[in-house]
C-alpha cells in the first residue's frame, strides 16, 4: 500500500523508537530529506517495547455498562484504553476492524513484563470484560429482524431472560441524572469528559469567561460537550440553564473555574465544597489567614494597593519578600524582592494590571520568602475523606532574572518521613480551606520549622501533571476525580493505600534565554528524541513563531518527558538535556534585544544573533545557577 500505517501505529511506533519513525521520515522526505539521509540504511533501535492489543469480542449484545477493568488498568505495562463504546451501544461479535470494540497499549522495557500483561488481558477478556454485555438469545436475534407490528415482539420480549448488570455499575447510582458540568475544561481538566462519556454519562460546557487565554483554549475539546453554557457573570442565571439539564455533579476543570463550580455545585443541591471558604480557595490571601485561624503553619503576610504601606511592611519585617498577585498560576507575576526598589517595580507591574489568566490584580500579595525544597502534593477527597494520589518534588531556580523557574519535576514514592509529614499537614490544609470533595493541588515548603503552604488549587493538577501521574502509577489524581463525581467505588478501593510508582517519570521544562524569532521547529533537535529515557518533547513553537525568555510557566517554550525503570538511566539523560540546552538547542534564534528610541523601549533583531547559546545562557543565568 502507497500510504503510512493506518490508526495509532505511528504514534506507537514513534513512542517505541524514541521519537523518529514512519510519520516524521514521511514528513521529513517531502522537507528536505536530511533526517532521512541521517537514518537511511541504518537499523532502528527499540528503546521501548510496545504491544498494541485488541479486544476481541465473541457476543453479540447491549452495553449496559462502561466497558473496563481496573484489573486491566492496574497491569504494570498499562498505559491507555481505547474505546468509543458508551452503554446502550451495541457490541458486535469480532470479525474485523471494524467490529472491535476496542484496544489497549502496553509498554514496557521489560519484554517479558509486556507478555505477562498480555496473557493477563486475554484472561480478563475471557472471564469478566464482556459481563457488562446484554447477550442476545437466538431467538432475540431473529426477533431483530423482524418489523415491531402487532405487538408480536413485545409479547415474545417478555419471554427473554433478563440480564442485570453487575455490582459495581454506577449508573443506577446516577439516574434520573444523565450529565455532569464541567466548568472551563481547560487544561487538565479537559482530560475528565473524556472520562465522563466512557461512564455513559453526557457532559456539559460552562464557561466563566467570555475570553479565556488563548494557550488555555488550545486545551479544549468541544467535540466532548453535548451542551455548553457561557456564563455571563450571573451565578443564579446560568444555574437557571443548568437545571434545565439536571447535572449530577459539578466539576472545575482548572483554576479560573473553582469558584463558579463552587457557586452552581451549591445551587443545585449536588456535592461540592460549598460556598461559605470559596473565596479563601482562590484569593490566596485569605487562603493563609484561615490556615492561621485553624492554628497551622502559614506564611506571614500582607494584602495591600497601597504602595507606602507595603514598602513599611517589607522593612518592618526584612527582605527578601516575595510579591505576586491574589489569584493565577504557574509562577505568574511572583516575584523574589530583596530590596524596596524591586519591590517597588513588582508592585507597579501587578497592581491594576490583568494576570494571565485574564483577571484584574486589584492589589499585591507580599509574603515572607519559604527557605526549603518544595513539593506538590496531589489529593482527592470524598465526602470529608482525603487520599494522597501523588506527591511530586518540583525543581526550581533563579534564572533570566525569575526567582521561581520551573526545571523539572519528578514523582516520589509514597511512603517516606517527608512524606508522611506531608501528608498530615496537607490534609489538616484541606479541612481548613474546607474542601470536601474533589480534587486538590497544594505546593508545600519543607522548612526547617516543617512545612509551609504556599498555595491550594481545589482542581486537579495543572497541564500535563495528570497524564504523566497515570504513566507512572495507572491510576492516578484525574481517574479518581472522575471516579468521587460518578459514585466513588474506585475511591473506596484504593482510600488510605499508598499507591505504587511503576515508572520513574520526569518532566523537563525547557528554559529559553533569550526573546527571538524561531528559525527552525523547536523539536526539531533529533539528539533529544535520542536519548533512552525519551517519552515526548511538547511544543507548539514552529519556525517564525516568537520565542518568549523564560520567567515562568506560561514563557515556557516547551517541555519534554523522560521514564525509565532505572533512575540512574533518567538523570543521565536529564543532564544531558541541560548540556544542549547550553550548547547547540537555542543557536537557531534571532535573538530580539531591547533598545531604546527618545526614551521608549523595543524590540529588535539583534546584531549578533549568531552568538553562541552558550555565551547567552552565561549571560542570562547567573553563575550559582548556570554552574
Amino acid at each position: 500500500s502507497d500510504l503510512m500505517h493506518g490508526s495509532s501505529g505511528p504514534a506507537l511506533a514513534a513512542l517505541a523508537l524514541g521519537g523518529v519513525a514512519q510519520c516524521q521520515l514521511t514528513a521529513d522526505v517531502y522537507t528536505g530529506g536530511a533526517l532521512f539521509r541521517q537514518h537511511y540504511g541504518k537499523p532502528y533501535e527499540i528503546k521501548l517495547h510496545i504491544l498494541e492489543v485488541f479486544f476481541i469480542s465473541q457476543i453479540e449484545g447491549t452495553l449496559i455498562a462502561p466497558l473496563d477493568s481496573p484489573k486491566i488498568r492496574e497491569l504494570d505495562s498499562f498505559v491507555s484504553w481505547h474505546s468509543s463504546l458508551q452503554p446502550g451501544d451495541t457490541v458486535s461479535k469480532t470479525v474485523d476492524l471494524f467490529s472491535c470494540p476496542g484496544l489497549i497499549t502496553l509498554a514496557h522495557q521489560d519484554v517479558n513484563v509486556l507478555d505477562a500483561d498480555y496473557k493477563t488481558i486475554r484472561e480478563v477478556e475471557a472471564t469478566e470484560l464482556y459481563t457488562v454485555v446484554a447477550a442476545l438469545t437466538q431467538k432475540r436475534q431473529r426477533l431483530s429482524s423482524m418489523s415491531r407490528s402487532n405487538g408480536i415482539i413485545d409479547e415474545l420480549e417478555a419471554e427473554l431472560p433478563v440480564v442485570t448488570a453487575p455490582r459495581k455499575m454506577s449508573l443506577e447510582k446516577l439516574e434520573p441524572s444523565k450529565f455532569i458540568a464541567v466548568v472551563d475544561p481547560l487544561s487538565s481538566g479537559h482530560a475528565l469528559a473524556p472520562i465522563f462519556l466512557s461512564k455513559g454519562l453526557g457532559c456539559i460546557c460552562v464557561m466563566s469567561s467570555k475570553s479565556p487565554p488563548d494557550m488555555m483554549m488550545a486545551s479544549y475539546r468541544p467535540q466532548d460537550f453535548k451542551h455548553f453554557i457561557q456564563h455571563e457573570g450571573d451565578v443564579n442565571a446560568t444555574l437557571e440553564k443548568l437545571r434545565e439539564l439536571n447535572p449530577v455533579a459539578v466539576v472545575a476543570g482548572c483554576e479560573m473555574g473553582v469558584e463558579l463550580a463552587d457557586a452552581l455545585g451549591f445551587g443545585l443541591g449536588v456535592r461540592s465544597n460549598g460556598i461559605d471558604g470559596s473565596e479563601a480557595r482562590r484569593n490566596k490571601y485569605e487562603m493563609q489567614e484561615k490556615l492561621r485561624s485553624a492554628g497551622l503553619r502559614a506564611v506571614r503576610q500582607l494584602q495591600s494597593r497601597d504602595l507606602s504601606e507595603t514598602l513599611a511592611w517589607c522593612e518592618k519585617w526584612g527582605y527578601p519578600v516575595v510579591v505576586k498577585p491574589n489569584k493565577s498560576a504557574g509562577t505568574d507575576g511572583v516575584t523574589l524582592c530583596e530590596t524596596p526598589e524591586d519591590v517597588t517595580t513588582s508592585f507597579h507591574q501587578l497592581v491594576d494590571k490583568h494576570n494571565r489568566l485574564g483577571e484584574l490584580n486589584d492589589s499585591v500579595l507580599v509574603q515572607e520568602f519559604l527557605e526549603g525544597i518544595e513539593y506538590v502534593i496531589d489529593t482527592v477527597s470524598m465526602d470529608g475523606q482525603h487520599h494522597i494520589a501523588t506527591i511530586w518534588q518540583y525543581e526550581k531556580h533563579r534564572t533570566n532574572g525569575a526567582a521561581f523557574v520551573y526545571y523539572s519535576m519528578g514523582i516520589l514514592p509514597r511512603e517516606g518521613e517527608i512524606q508522611q509529614a506531608l501528608a498530615a499537614y496537607t490534609f489538616k490544609v484541606l479541612d481548613a480551606l474546607d474542601i470536601k470533595h474533589g480534587p486538590a493541588h497544594s505546593e508545600v515548603i519543607m522548612t526547617k520549622d516543617g512545612p509551609c503552604l504556599v498555595e491550594t488549587g481545589a482542581r486537579m493538577h495543572g497541564s500535563s501533571g495528570p497524564a504523566l501521574a497515570t504513566l507512572a502509577m495507572g491510576v492516578a489524581q484525574l481517574q479518581l476525580t472522575a471516579d468521587v463525581y460518578t459514585g466513588g467505588e474506585l475511591f473506596k478501593e484504593v482510600y488510605g493505600t499508598p499507591y505504587v510508582v511503576k515508572r520513574q517519570i520526569k518532566e523537563v521544562f525547557f528554559i529559553s534565554p533569550v526573546t527571538g524569532i524561531m528559525r527552525e521547529d523547536f523539536d526539531a533537535n533529533q539528539k533529544l528524541r535520542a536519548l533512552t529515557s525519551f517519552v515526548s518533547l511538547n511544543s507548539s513553537l514552529k519556525a517564525g513563531d516568537k520565542i518568549e525568555r523564560t520567567i515562568d510557566l506560561f514563557s515556557c517554550p516547551g517541555y519534554m518527558v523522560l521514564a525509565h525503570e532505572d533512575p540512574v538511566v533518567m538523570e543521565d539523560d536529564y543532564r544531558m538535556v541541560r548540556d544542549l540546552e547550553a550548547g547547540e538547542l537555542y543557536s537557531n534564534i534571532e535573538v530580539l534585544v531591547e533598545s531604546s528610541t527618545k526614551g521608549r523601549r523595543s524590540l529588535s533583531l539583534s546584531k549578533t544573533e549568531n552568538m553562541r547559546s552558550d555565551q547567552i545562557i552565561q549571560t542570562a543565568i547567573p553563575p550559582s545557577v548556570a554552574e
